[in-house]
């Protein structure tokens, strides 16, 4: 699936496949990069290969829509849906910054109408501004708030929770 419009500067999304785990590696390994995910960075490349096996086994029991993002031939990251209804993405860090992440977003929701979803939702730590304004860009709006939603390693988190209608 093609990006945004930005010829040679556009993502394009594809399914997961095992050997992604190396790529993905880096980025889920960094702790800049996890600073705002749901678990702390991978450990090991055995965590990863695990997640990209969950992932492939998710999509294909129709559990969700995760793909990979690559960008000039190469992996930079996971965009798509949980549960096909909540939105997940993250990117290696030296991509931030490019447009690229709003691209994949805007690909993610494409894939989603193209399925008949009819809304998706997000949940974003409310310290993650970057990506709290993107999605307000993108037509998410705020439905709700809670504190110490979850823990993650030893820091309790909370959320804000953003939906887009589609229909």
């Amino acid at each position: 699936m093609k990006g945004g419009g930005r010829g040679v500067d556009s993502v394009t999304l594809r399914p997961f496949r095992n050997a992604d785990a190396e790529a993905l590696h880096p980025i889920f390994a960094d702790p800049e990069a996890m600073r705002f995910w749901s678990t702390p960075p991978h450990a090991s490349l055995e965590d990863t290969r695990a997640f990209v096996r969950a992932t492939i086994a998710a999509t294909s029991e129709g559990r969700g829509d995760d793909q990979v993002i690559v960008f000039e031939g190469r992996v930079i990251g996971k965009a798509g849906l949980w549960d096909n209804r909540e939105i997940g993405f993250i990117l290696a860090p030296e991509y931030w910054g490019r447009g690229l992440a709003r691209e994949a977003v805007g690909l993610v929701i494409a894939r989603a109408r193209a399925r008949g979803v009819t809304s998706i939702r997000a949940d974003v730590d409310p310290r993650n501004s970057a990506c709290l304004g993107l999605l307000r860009r993108m037509g998410f709006v705020q439905v709700g708030e809670a504190k110490a939603v979850m823990k993650v390693g030893d820091e309790w988190v909370d959320s804000v929770y953003l939906e887009i209608v589609l229909a």
